[in-house]
């Protein structure tokens, strides 16, 4: 019961983090700044970390790595985001995206 109102409180000081917190993870394409998402993971060098401020005040932190061709013939990396709201860690997405039609967007581990 402790641990439990203590994760509320927890979540009720850092709500955008607690999102991840036994729920669904958020995607990629979730996040305001697209063609500045979609420019970092075109440009990214394996392994270097990306960074840049949003239009919205966030900070990304980009890290990508195992840049492949799916089977399906579609360029795909590995990659870990860092979204920074207002002086602390918002969020940590990571996974695998893949570019369709220009853009790209985080996929399930079996299609990459």
């Amino acid at each position: 019961m402790k641990l439990k109102l203590g994760l509320i409180l927890l979540c009720a000081g850092f709500l955008s983090s607690c999102a991840t917190m036994g729920g669904p993870q958020r995607s990629i394409t979730q996040e305001t700044d697209q063609s500045q998402l979609n420019l970092a993971f075109n440009t990214a060098k394996d392994g270097t970390m990306q960074k840049w401020e949003g239009s919205n005040g966030n900070e990304y932190h980009l890290l990508t790595s195992n840049t492949h061709v799916n089977y399906q013939g579609v360029p795909c990396r590995h990659f870990s985001l860092d979204v920074i709201k207002s002086f602390y860690r918002g969020e940590s997405l990571s996974g695998t995206a893949c570019r369709y039609d220009g853009k790209w967007t985080d996929i399930p581990e079996n299609n990459a």
